[in-house]
């Protein structure tokens, strides 16, 4: 017996309610899409990127995934912004003017990061001090090529000759809150030890107004960029704050710790180090960073580790602690009296 095939009329109402259950089926799918975007993880999102040569992470908790990437995505611009204006290596930055003799106008990140650096270069009796470049330029830490041999007492007396933080002027211009940098002749700045501090501050704030204004103004953040870490909130329920191991300068990467550190509050952290970067010359070891003081690598401290109330501080900090060591004076803690250091020596360690 044949079936009587349905009219179209007759069919009408199956195709439409088949019709009715895809948009259905479609808006659910995308409402759970939505759902599960704006679930908040149990364990923080984690973000990672290039930049200013080393590798950044931001990390997100008590935030949906959608609302962590915005803040990562902010995090990461204003990094990038300031990248472009205080890397020695861009011919267009703002540094790379200054060093060509321009008189430049600085931003308000600029005049931060000039009046913090100039403070540390003071306190710290020029251990630390962002005239420097002609000094790494003489060790071939510029970007060229290692030197045959040392550089001769010669030599480092012609760099040194452009090296103070003195030799750069700030004049005030005609509007109120107008500043302006100029150097020296043959002043070359290098701000290798504090911009990454500065810019981990930056993409912190930004990452906060970020989680603020889509409505997680407590959650979870932490922001890292080549080991300048800063931080606030805790990455998980019933945990204190953020843990951050402090790398066992003896030991290959991921080779162990000599500590740890609990980030919160907005605390901040730095470790200057020689295990990373160095010079070979003729078969020696040199430490990447310099005392501008003497002109020569720092010897016989492995590393030094500032806890302190922002990241531009403690990247600061850090680097005039390890030219310092243990003759780290009484004034410098004076000057920053929220930044704790801890010392590894090549032969054995103390803290402070």
């Amino acid at each position: 017996m044949r079936r009587r095939l349905p009219s179209p009329l007759s069919a009408a109402p199956w195709l439409l309610a088949g019709a009715l259950l895809l948009i259905v089926a479609a808006v659910a799918a995308l409402w759970m899409r939505r759902a599960a975007a704006a679930q908040t993880p149990a364990e923080p999102l984690r973000f990672s990127f290039l930049a200013m040569g080393t590798v950044g992470e931001i990390a997100v908790s008590g935030a949906s995934a959608e609302l962590a990437a915005a803040a990562a995505d902010a995090a990461e611009a204003r990094i990038a912004a300031l990248e472009t204006d205080y890397s020695a290596f861009r011919t267009d930055s703002l540094v790379s003017r200054l060093n060509r003799g321009e008189r430049v106008r600085l931003p308000d990140d600029g005049q931060e990061l000039f009046r913090l650096a100039f403070r540390v270069a003071e306190a710290s009796g020029g251990a630390f001090d962002p005239t420097v470049g002609p000094l790494l330029r003489a060790w071939g830490l510029r970007g060229g090529a290692a030197p045959a041999s040392p550089p001769d007492a010669t030599a480092l007396s012609t760099a040194l000759a452009h090296v103070g933080w003195r030799r750069v002027r700030l004049l005030s211009g005609e509007k109120p809150g107008e500043l302006f940098a100029q150097c020296d002749d043959g002043v070359e700045l290098d701000f290798g030890g504090v911009a990454k501090g500065l810019a981990v501050d930056r993409a912190y704030d930004a990452a906060l107004s970020a989680l603020a204004e889509g409505g997680c103004p407590d959650a979870g953040l932490l922001v890292n960029l080549g080991g300048n870490i800063r931080a606030r909130g805790r990455p998980r329920p019933g945990a204190d704050g953020w843990t951050v191991a402090i790398r066992d300068p003896f030991q290959p990467l991921g080779g162990g710790s000599v500590g740890t550190l609990i980030l919160t509050n907005g605390l901040a952290t730095a470790t200057s180090g020689s295990y990373e970067r160095f010079i070979e010359i003729g078969g020696e070891r040199f430490s990447h960073i310099i005392d501008p003081r003497t002109g020569r690598p720092v010897r016989g401290i492995a590393q030094a580790t500032v806890l302190a109330p922002t990241a531009a501080e403690a990247d600061a900090l850090s680097t005039a602690f390890f030219v310092l060591g243990a003759e780290a004076p009484k004034s410098l803690f004076d000057a920053f009296p929220g930044a704790e250091v801890r010392f590894v020596f090549e032969s054995s360690e103390v803290g402070q």
